[in-house]
């Protein structure tokens, strides 16, 4: 918008010089500040300049809006973080009122589906369909996000009507997103080695090799995700995931990290400047009960001025947590447990996907029989834990991997008002050790619990994952305060999806009223998402 209003004032000028002579209008209508469309088209600008702010919003950076659409609902009820703070009388998202609606969906509309549009439209006009393929690839990354906490979303449809516009049921939007990945791979490969994003690619630095391994290992994902509702077309998407040629993300070096720029990374705003989340109790049960290297990477010890009596059941491990769902009622109470990790504080960039995650999604689908890698399940779960382990520059993975007696803790909260409130018992007793004579299911438990650990903190993806298997154990909320209007969650249940949003009722409702009906029931919290499968995940 700068750019046009240094124009329009140059245009101006020129109009008022053009009534005394015309003698020097070329050199008149040449943009002194050098800003013409021809350089503007030579360096990609016209185009490029959409993708950074279009990539940060996968994160959602702006740090209030991380808070109440991330860190106030799948943080929480992912079992990563809790927050100290008794947010509207401490009934609140996290204790299933639904007092903030999904941010998610609003600021992905906003922000990454609007101006992708743009660049599309743009890119087929000026014939530049490898971003035309980057914004579509980036625009699926960030609507598979918001399907993981809706259901059915507009997609197909989307920008065909300015009164109604209409849902696709989950199974036509993967099945689309699956056919829209085919055409972004065919013509970003006809574009490998192409060098006009880097000037706009906060998170490959222009590679479209890298892009490539990014669009697979999302196909991967998604496979994944429907691995119990429609299991042939997993597999058939998993396999060409991971066979294609350009291969997945393959190590650390590939991982999915996005530069925040100048912006502080939101758990540092979050944990550290408004001490508004805590790790949680189950992070505090698998960790410790683990004796995990990585919780001194991923956390903080507690402080205040008795630490001590914090953690008077596991001394060693100078780390506490706060239940999920738990009764609060004064903040400063437990701000002394422990925060989000040094890490937060000092390095501007968020892990969306890492390689870690990768080998965990290898290690189901090769359990699952699906052909995908030439490794065996145990060698992919080990790798996926040592690529943890490097991420975060954790020591003693050797010895970790082979610990077959440490079991999650049972967790107890110091300050509460009695021994029983927001307590639990561990809800598993699954160990590290790969066990090759466990049973499937087992397997998969051991599995999904390290993908957990080392997914911290993408919890999208965790809550996915906690929803389709029942993987890791997490423990029901300790305060369940559900109700008719959002849904009923009964007790000792989880809730399994966030309603449709207000300004969706208010400006399509109809719409909305046919995405009920794809969505298999009404517009509830308790209503399970297509993938979401009652059973055995055998």
């Amino acid at each position: 918008m700068k750019i046009n209003s240094i124009k329009n004032c140059i245009l101006l000028s020129i109009g008022l010089a053009l009534t005394s002579c015309t003698g020097d209008f070329e050199e008149l209508n040449t943009d002194p500040y050098g800003v013409s469309n021809e350089s503007l088209e030579q360096d990609f600008n016209d185009i490029g300049s959409f993708f950074p702010g279009m990539i940060r919003m996968l994160v959602n950076t702006t740090d209030f809006k991380y808070q109440i659409s991330q860190n106030l609902t799948s943080d929480s009820w992912a079992g990563y973080l809790a927050p100290p703070t008794p947010f509207a009388g401490g009934s609140n998202n996290t204790t299933y009122n639904m007092v903030w609606k999904d941010n998610t969906w609003t600021t992905t509309y906003e922000e990454i589906m609007a101006p992708s549009r743009q660049i599309i439209e743009l890119a087929q006009e000026k014939e530049q369909p490898q971003f035309e393929a980057w914004a579509k690839l980036i625009r699926i990354y960030g609507l598979q996000k918001v399907a993981s906490f809706h259901g059915p979303v507009i997609y197909t449809s989307y920008g065909e009507s300015n009164t109604t516009s209409y849902y696709d049921s989950e199974e036509t939007l993967y099945n689309a997103f699956f056919e829209d990945l085919d055409a972004i791979n065919a013509t970003l490969s006809e574009f490998e080695d192409f060098e006009g994003f880097k000037n706009f690619d906060i998170a490959y630095n222009g590679n479209v090799r890298q892009w490539l391994k990014l669009s697979n290992s999302l196909r991967l994902m998604l496979a994944t995700r429907l691995s119990n509702v429609a299991p042939q077309l997993a597999k058939e998407q998993a396999e060409k995931a991971a066979n294609n040629s350009y291969g997945l993300i393959a190590s650390n070096a590939d991982n999915f990290t996005v530069e925040l720029g100048s912006a502080n990374h939101p758990l540092n705003t979050i944990g550290f400047s408004w001490n508004d989340t805590r790790m949680s109790a189950t992070m505090e049960s698998f960790l410790v009960g683990f004796e995990d290297p990585r919780i001194e990477k991923m956390f903080t010890p507690v402080t205040g001025e008795n630490p001590q009596n914090l953690i008077n059941d596991h001394p060693k491990f100078p780390y506490k947590g706060i239940k999920n769902g738990a009764v609060l009622i004064a903040k400063e109470k437990r701000v002394p447990y422990s925060k989000p990790g040094e890490y937060f504080t000092t390095n501007p960039d968020y892990t969306i996907l890492n390689y870690a995650s990768v080998n965990f999604m290898l290690a189901e689908a090769k359990l699952r029989g699906w052909n995908v890698s030439a490794m065996d399940v145990k060698d992919l779960y080990k790798e996926g834990v040592i690529a943890s382990f490097d991420q975060w520059g954790a020591g003693d993975v050797d010895n970790y991997l082979v610990n077959d007696t440490n079991t999650p803790i049972d967790y107890n909260d110091p300050e509460a008002r009695s021994a029983e409130e927001n307590a639990f018992d561990a809800q598993t007793d699954i160990t590290v050790k790969w066990n090759e004579t466990a049973s499937n299911e087992r397997k998969l438990e051991r599995i999904i619990t390290q993908k957990w650990i080392a997914g911290f903190p993408n919890s999208f993806e965790a809550w996915v994952d906690f929803r389709r298997t029942g993987y890791p154990a997490i423990e029901p909320v300790y305060k369940n305060d559900s109700n008719a209007g959002d849904g009923l969650v009964e007790e000792g249940e989880y809730i399994k999806r966030m309603r449709f949003v207000p300004d969706e009722y208010a400006e399509n409702p109809e719409g909305v009223s046919d995405a009920e009906t794809k969505l298999g029931g009404p517009d509830k919290i308790n209503i399970p998402l297509w993938w979401d499968v009652e059973g055995s995940n055998f």
